[in-house]
């Protein structure tokens, strides 16, 4: 997760993001909350929309109306 050369803006992510293992993220970009990135997914987008999942080089949507990770997977912090 960096910037993109030549530039200082790092990704900027929303509340509830995950990201799954190997995903790359660069660029002046963001993500909305609740949003689920696959593994080994290559991010260099913004994406505003919320309860969706991003996978694949480049990622694009490929899940819509997903609750966040977190919820999904039962996970309680």
């Amino acid at each position: 997760m960096g910037a993109n050369a030549g530039h200082k803006e790092a990704p900027r992510l929303g509340d509830r993001c995950y990201i799954g293992p190997g995903a790359i993220l660069f660029g002046d970009i963001s993500i909305a909350s609740d949003t689920t990135i696959g593994a080994n997914a290559t991010v260099n987008h913004s994406c505003e929309k919320e309860h969706v999942v991003l996978a694949g080089t480049p990622a694009k949507i490929v899940k819509e109306e997903m609750p966040n990770w977190l919820e999904f997977n039962r996970v309680k912090l």
